[in-house]
This record gives structure tokens, sequence and C-alpha cells, in this order.
């Protein structure tokens, strides 16, 4: 019997290598071993008989000797330690001196090879001189017995016969031409790894070094018979035993336990039992358990997964935005699979346990208490035994009286909102124009506008209201008109000078003057003195309307709204110093792009942006969000609960904004309250 052989076996050896030669000189005893390779005799059709002797034994003992040969002209130590050449392990060597071996497999017909006698002790590996010679071929492997006879798929089975190569890559077993993973081989015996192939009567097939068996081999892989498990119930990371007969050890390459098509964790195996995991990728009831060996073999009962249950919700009072922690039982850890709704909107999962979800309340909802329900299950929903009131700083007024219409203009004048022109659904332009009084939710009209336009811009200053750009039937607008409250009376004043803008194109005031942007140009008005003055405008907006504007402590706010010349939204949004008259560039909106959007400022110091159209999606929004200067920094809030739509102009009185009517393939009419400081 020969020693079995592993690569690992000689990475430990320190790698000092010696090589002899044929010499005639008189070897005087060395330190070290010293091999020589004396001859290669090739018998036909029957492999080599390879011949050597030790020169010199050294001060250690040779732990290993034998051959290595390949057709490789420079065999080093590391083509013998990595199993790059064919070799073979002779085991220690005691007194001999003339090593002699008969090399019956891995010799290949018509291969010129070379050959050397190695040596190894605990210090070194010795390699003989190479000699070279042209191979005739090798006897064909003959297979004696297989041990055992039977096994599962994953287990270690030994072929046990005659000239078996020492390489492991030399040696192919193969099971129904499923080639097997070869654990080892010692020219006697070799280890390999039953395939995961199923279960039955299969043929063992060998070949070594190109060579085919004389014979196959018979050789069973058994089938696992799955007898049951427990419990029966259980939630997501729960341990679950099942029972059966025939079960693999194999590692989980081989051996795979499926709950319907999810895979699970095996934590434990025995031949008799499995101890699996739970998988958190699991929807729906009820659960059928596989065990996978190549074939799927199926427990004949089905396991239930246990539905969730919330016990409580904290907060029970919570606002747009905010979070909340559910408690109960059978969650799913993963988040993504627990699908939780607060009145009837999905809401996001953040993170959960199997006892506590932690979600946010939805943009969308409106003020008003709902029920909350989550699924785990497929087709199962179970709702709260509490439910949630939301809180929104949204609230629905009386509609605006003139009728649905679009690209009015709007103001603010003591404490009552002003609100006209604009885009009848017929077509036509609109001048009639309409005063708002908060305290009693009612409007009454005043005296129209001089002429009927759209999209001009309306502010208020001086206790005056002003309109100015905007179009008529197509003739862009730059008059500059004032309107008296106390006398009812519009006037003309100074006409902005410039160009006009195709485009909505809204403004700020700052200390009692006007600012107003349009295409590449912004215009600074004094009410005091009627006169206009050419201020700076953020070069990269270029040909820019349709965008945001509003007034904080003393700075303007402008940008996120249509670029004409890349033909694309922007979420560029900047900052205007009067005193300096520069621009600085902010914080970039986050949300989705757009232009028409809703932009106001409120006492809070903080302003808002919302609503408006997204060329990239083609879709109206609804959303809006806060910016707050100081921290340079967006937040979502409640989303509009309105319809999404463009242009719906906001006026503020005290701490609250209101936001009249707008399009979104229909006009609106509708008047909507907008106060954070309603907010808990």
């Amino acid at each position: 019997m020969r020693m079995r052989f592993t690569s690992t076996c000689l990475i430990s050896i320190a790698l000092l290598l010696v090589s002899g030669s044929c010499q005639n000189e008189v070897h005087l005893e060395k330190p070290f071993a010293e091999a020589e390779t004396t001859e290669a005799i090739v018998i036909p059709g029957e492999g080599a008989v390879f011949k050597g002797k030790v020169l010199s034994r050294g001060n250690s003992q040779i732990t290993q000797h034998g051959f290595m040969w390949s057709p490789n002209q420079s065999m080093s130590h590391t083509d013998l330690v990595l199993q790059n050449a064919e070799f073979v392990m002779l085991g220690p060597l005691n007194d001999d001196t003339e090593i002699t071996f008969h090399a019956t497999s891995a010799i290949s017909n018509n291969v010129v090879c070379n050959v050397r006698l190695f040596l190894i002790t605990n210090e070194l590996i010795s390699l003989g001189n190479i000699i070279s010679f042209t191979g005739n071929g090798s006897l064909p492997p003959e297979i004696y017995s297989i041990e055992p006879s039977s096994a599962a798929a994953g287990d270690t089975v030994t072929i046990t016969g005659v000239n078996f190569a020492f390489r492991k890559l030399s040696n192919k077993v193969s099971i129904n031409s499923y080639l097997c993973d070869i654990v080892s081989s010692d020219g006697e015996n070799i280890e390999f790894k039953v395939p995961a192939i199923g279960d039955g009567l299969f043929k063992i097939d060998l070949e070594v070094g190109g060579i085919q068996a004389l014979q196959k081999a018979d050789f069973e892989i058994t089938k696992p018979v799955c007898t049951g498990f427990e419990p029966a119930t259980g939630t997501f990371g729960d341990i679950i035993t099942l029972y059966g007969e025939n079960l693999s050890l194999a590692d989980d390459s081989f051996v795979k336990v499926y709950f319907n098509s999810e895979k699970a964790t095996v934590i434990e195996k025995t031949r008799t039992y499995y101890k699996a995991i739970v998988p958190n990728k699991l929807n729906a009831n009820p659960v059928r358990i596989s065990i996978n060996i190549g074939n799927p073999y199926y427990f004949s009962q089905d396991f239930e997964l246990k539905q969730p249950v919330i016990s409580d919700i904290t907060p029970r009072e919570a606002r747009n935005g905010s979070n909340i922690v559910i408690t109960g039982q059978n969650f799913n850890p993963d988040p993504s699979f627990n699908i939780l709704t607060i009145g009837g909107e999905r809401a996001e999962v953040i993170s959960s346990t199997s006892n506590e979800i932690r979600a946010r309340v939805p943009f969308s909802l409106a003020a008003g208490t709902y029920n909350i329900t989550i699924s785990t299950i497929a087709g199962h929903v179970i709702q709260s035994p509490v439910t949630l009131k939301v809180n929104s700083p949204w609230k629905r007024l009386s509609d605006f009286p003139g009728g649905p219409r679009t690209a009015i203009a709007c103001f603010t004048i003591s404490g009552k909102g002003y609100v006209g022109t604009g885009l009848r659904p017929d077509g036509i332009e609109a001048s009639d124009f309409w005063e708002y009084d908060p305290s009693i939710d009612q409007w009454k009209r005043i005296a129209d506008f001089p002429s009927a336009i759209r999209y001009a811009t309306g502010f208020e200053a001086e206790g005056m209201g002003f309109l100015t750009n905007g179009k008529t039937s197509g003739i862009y607008r730059k008059e500059l008109t004032r309107y008296n409250p106390a006398t009812d009376i519009w006037e003309e004043r100074a006409p902005r000078p410039g160009e006009g803008s195709s485009m909505d194109a809204p403004g700020f005031v700052i200390n009692g003057k006007a600012y107003l942007p349009a295409s590449y140009q912004m215009y600074e008005y004094t009410p005091s003195t009627n006169t206009w003055l050419e201020k700076s405008f953020p070069p990269a907006l270029g040909y820019f309307g349709s965008g945001a504007a509003f007034t904080i402590n003393g700075k303007g706010y402008y940008g996120i709204g249509y670029i004409a010349e890349t033909d694309s939204n922007t979420g560029d949004f900047y900052e205007y110093d009067p005193i300096s008259d520069t621009w600085t560039k902010k914080a970039r909106f986050p949300g989705i792009l757009r232009n028409s959007c809703t932009s106001f400022s409120l006492p809070n110091g903080k302003g808002y942006v919302g609503l408006g159209y997204s060329i990239l999606n083609g879709t109206y929004l609804k959303d809006m969000w806060e910016y707050d200067p100081e921290k340079d920094a967006w937040t979502q809030m409640a989303d509009f609960p309105g319809a999404a739509r463009i242009c719906g102009e906001p006026f503020v009185i005290g701490s609250a904004a209101y936001i009249a009517t707008g399009f979104n393939l229909s006009f609106q009419s509708d008047l909507w309250e907008f106060n954070p400081d309603s907010y808990k």
C-alpha cells in the first residue's frame, strides 16, 4: 500500500531545493539529502520503469520519496507541490539507496516526458537530475471495489483498484456522464464526492490519464425520505426540524431546503433530521417544504406561516412624513415584505423586526383618522385594532367664484387676498378680479383689471397691488398697473423695461422693492419713485421661466423651472442679495424636476415649492417641499390634497398660504389653505 498524498502535505516544507546530476565523481556524505535519477525504461503499453539512487541521506530523516514526470522540461518542487506534474509517493525511505518504480498509469503514447527522483525531509525537497523518455502508453485502470456501494449525494466514496494516478486531475470519475469532484488519490484508492443527480442505480466510469477502465462499477445513490417536521406552524426566523431517512450530510452546495421557492438556511444536519430557519422572503400560505439533493423531495404535509398581529401604534396622532412604530407579532424582518397601508395609502416601511415595524406616514394623506393594515402573506390583510389620527396643514375653502381657470394673478393687501385675470376653459383671457376675506371665507368682486390677460405677475408694495408681465392673445405685456383698495381703481404706472417673456415669471419683494426676473433679465421696481433699474440675473438659467420665487429675511430666492435653451426643467436654486446685487447657488431642489410650480414663503422663515409639471415623466405633480435657508436644506411636506396641477397661484395671509385654481387637462376653481403651524 502506497502512502496517500494531497498537495497540502508539502506546503509547510522549507523550499530549499537541491538538484543532483549524474556524475562519476566520488560523493562524500553531505548534510542534506541528494538524489540522482539514473534510468527510465519504457515498457510498450505498460508504462515505464523509473530508477534512481540516493547520493546522500543528509542529517534529517527522509519522510517521503518518489518520482515526478511531465512534458515540462524544467520541473521544479512547485510542480510537485501544486500537482502540475504526474508523481508517485513511495513513503519514507529506510536504508535503501537504489530506488525503482514501475509507473503503469499516466504515461502517454508518443509524448516526450522528463522524469526525476525526489527526496523529502522536514527541511527541504531534493530533486534529482532530469532524464527524458518517449512514452508508449499505460495500463488501463482496474476497479476492484466501491466502498460503500451505496451512499447519499455529497457523501465521500472510495474506489479501490490499480493503475490509478496520484495526481487528482489525471483521474476522472463520472456517474452517468456527470463528472465527480475527486477528494484524493494515492495510486490504489480514489476518494470522490457523490454528485447530486437524483437517486437510483448508476454506473461509475473511471478514466486515468485518458485511458478508460476495463469495466464500469455499479453504484446506488440512496433516495432521501421526508417523513415529517415540527412545529407545523411558525413565523419568520423560527427553527423547524425536518425528519427523514438517508439524508445527505453534504454542504449547502449539494443540500438545499426550500419553503415554497425560497431557500432556507440549514443550521444542523444528520442522517435523520435537518434543522432549518423559516426564510424571510416568504409571503404565501400554504408553504410546501422540500429538500433538494439533485431532485426535490417533498414532505406530505404543508407548513403554515402565522399571520401578523398588530397590538399598538405609537404615537396615535402624527403628521405627514413623520415616523410611527407598530408593535405586534409575526412581522417580517425584511422591511420589503411587510405591506403596510394607512387609510388605503401604501406606507414606507423603514425598518422591521419580528415584533416591531417603523414606518412613515404617507405624504398623500389629508387630515383625518385612518385604519392601518398589514399584510405579510399574499391575499391576507390584517387590520389594526387601533386607528391613527393624521394632522395635515391643508384645508379646503370656498371655491373661486370666477369659475375654473388657470394662469391667474394674485397679491395680498391688509389681510385680504386678491385674485383675477387668467385663462378660462373657453380659451378666452379674463379680466375680472375678486377679493377674498379669510376671516369669513367669502369672496366679493372688485373692479375688473383694465384688460384681459394671463400669466401676469402680481405683487404688493406700499399697501397697493401691482400687475405686470403676462400676455394677451400671444402679445407679451410689459405694462405695470397699480390697484388701490381704498378707491377700487386701477391705474397705469411706469412700464417694465427690457424684453417680455412667453412664460410665467414670478417675482419677489424685498424691503418694499419688487424684483421681477423674466427671460435673461431682472429689473428692480421702486414704487415711491415709480422707477425701474436693471439688476443682475443668474446666467446659468438663461431664457428661464415658470419657476419658483419668494423672499425670506431680506433675500430673494429663485429657480426650479424651465430653461428654454435645453427644453428641460432644472432643480438649480439661487439666493439673491439686493445689497451686493449678487446671486449665490443654494441646495439643489431634491424633488422631481418641474415647471409651472407653486411657490411662496411664510412668516416662519421658510419657503415652499410644490405642484407643477414634470417634462421627464409627463405628469402633473402634487408634492410640497419646505426650504430652510438657515440649514440650506429641503424637507418634504404633506402632499397637496387636491388634484395635481400646474399654475396653482398662491397669496399669503398671516401664517398661511392660499392656493387657487390651476390646470391638469381640466381647469380648476378650488381654493386651499396651507398652514404648517397646524402641524403637531
